[in-house]
């Protein structure tokens, strides 16, 4: 089994011939329609991955798989079908026949598609508009196949032994499940009516298809006892009630069915990929994300920052966008100024040349790309509400830039309330110092100080700079009284 290059613990769905490495779903880019997918290191088209698939034994799914009929359409779609079915037998002979007939091939046709969907590896319930054809064509083959199991037992019994008749019958009723499965996979009947591909089956799976044989005996069990709870009384309610439940049973018959096959694939041979639907398309954002991570992880920073800052562009209100970058600028930020400082040197060194060109326009600085980054994301976060983050934020710059400052005066002020009401007096005076030099139009310079006036008196050994502080607020006071005349 392999796993995920860079999930250890998921197995991987796609390998890369180029780079040779494993990946899961999400660390391949899926392209425009999710029909493909390719490598984000070396954009190559990836293959399916070799080897057994690590998946959850359906035996421990026992109660998801009762949860899987549980959305709101689906159990719409079987009240309405089942009150049909019930309300048929009000209908005359030929209409009854007709509209039982119709809404049985609707079920069952979405009981295979549920199977389809779920050996591919899709454990979500699909949509029910793939119920709506074919249904009768499904229900006359699955006929035919029944009515020849029972016409061979027949014959085998009358006309060769009763003893291989009845142990061929016996068989043909343990491997039901087996059939199913192998017309699912096959859409082949004769393969489905085939005892040896039935027995190689079962082999295959071993003892948890007898399990899986029991768990569907108990739930046919379980849907003549509720049944017989409920009552046989003939009435549309009672009768309606009874074809939900039996809906509802085969629905998850079905589903666990078609986990088997899933869990079993490798062992069974089965390629999923050809029933397999499409990549989930992701959003832009949370694809470029994705990309990012790999390239991260692959030593790739180049790219990745790139990656990072494109969608940046595009995409400055997403979260994890603004985390990851503010994380990679942090990590990066003493690699950047030794390149750059190193650039400086070299181009120090190329301008006492004779022969030296005209100097670029100047670069902004590691510090002053940190600073504006820094900037932007302390900003994200005030207006997300996620000032408690915002401290920390600040922090982690300052351990890079100890004389950082936001530059806008309210996110200056509203961290210094923050750091005050966290107990750290000293970071929310160092914040206001100095704040109606760098800001001397923010409006609120008042409250700002008095803020700085609390936070010193908070502070031992401060009482001149208390009494200073003081003193410029009756400063910004009359400056602002006056400005207001």
């Amino acid at each position: 089994m392999e796993y995920c290059k860079y999930h250890p613990e998921v197995s991987a769905q796609h390998f890369c011939p180029n780079c040779q490495s494993n990946c899961c779903d999400t660390c391949v880019d899926e392209g425009q329609h999710g029909e493909s997918a390719f490598c984000f290191v070396c954009d190559q088209a990836t293959v399916k991955a070799d080897g057994p698939v690590d998946v959850t034994p359906f035996w421990r799914r026992i109660d998801q798989s009762f949860r899987y009929p549980l959305k709101k359409t689906l159990m719409a779609f079987l009240t309405v079908v089942s009150f049909l079915s019930a309300a048929s037998s009000l209908l005359p002979f030929p209409l009854m026949v007709g509209l039982n007939l119709l809404t049985t091939g609707v079920i069952i046709k979405y009981c295979f598609n549920c199977l389809s969907e779920t050996a591919a590896g899709n454990l979500s319930a699909p949509d029910i508009g793939g119920a709506y054809e074919g249904g009768i064509v499904l229900i006359f083959r699955l006929f035919l196949m029944m009515v020849v199991s029972v016409f061979a037992v027949v014959l085998i019994y009358a006309k060769v032994s009763p003893i291989l008749g009845s142990l061929l019958g016996f068989f043909l009723l343990v491997a039901s499940p087996a059939a199913i499965i192998t017309y699912a996979m096959t859409e082949d009947m004769i393969a489905a009516l085939n005892p040896l591909k039935l027995a190689s089956l079962i082999a295959t799976i071993g003892l948890p298809y007898g399990l899986i044989l029991a768990m569907l005996m108990i739930m046919i069990g379980s849907i003549d006892i509720l049944s017989g709870l409920i009552g046989f009384e003939q009435s549309i309610p009672v009768l309606t009630l009874q074809a939900v439940i039996s809906n509802f049973y085969f629905i998850v018959m079905f589903h666990l069915m078609g986990y088997m096959i899933y869990q079993y694939q490798y062992e069974l041979g089965v390629d999923t990929s050809s029933m397999h639907n499409p990549l989930e398309i992701r959003p832009e954002q949370q694809r470029l994300l994705a990309r990012a991570r790999v390239l991260l992880k692959e030593g790739y920073w180049g790219s990745a920052e790139k990656t990072i800052n494109d969608a940046m562009k595009r995409f400055q209100s997403d979260e994890e966008l603004n985390e990851m970058n503010f994380r990679f600028k942090l990590a990066t930020f003493s690699l950047s100024q030794q390149a750059f400082e190193q650039q400086q040197l070299e181009e120090k060194a190329a301008s006492s040349s004779p022969t030296a060109s005209r100097k670029a326009a100047p670069k902004m600085t590691p510090s002053q790309d940190l600073s504006a980054m820094a900037d932007q994301y302390l900003l994200h976060l005030e207006q997300h509400q996620k000032r408690h983050n915002a401290t920390t934020a600040f922090q982690l710059v300052t351990q890079q830039l100890p004389n950082y400052k936001p530059r806008a005066a309210k996110l200056r002020h509203q961290l210094a309330e923050d750091f005050r009401d966290n107990g750290n007096p000293k970071r929310a005076a160092q914040l206001l110092n100095g704040l109606h030099r760098d800001n001397p139009k923010y409006n609120q310079l008042v409250a700002a100080y008095e803020l700085l006036q609390r936070c010193l008196a908070d502070m031992p050994g401060m009482e001149k700079q208390v009494q200073a502080c003081g003193k410029l607020i009756v400063k910004l006071r009359n400056q602002k009284a006056s400005a207001i005349i």
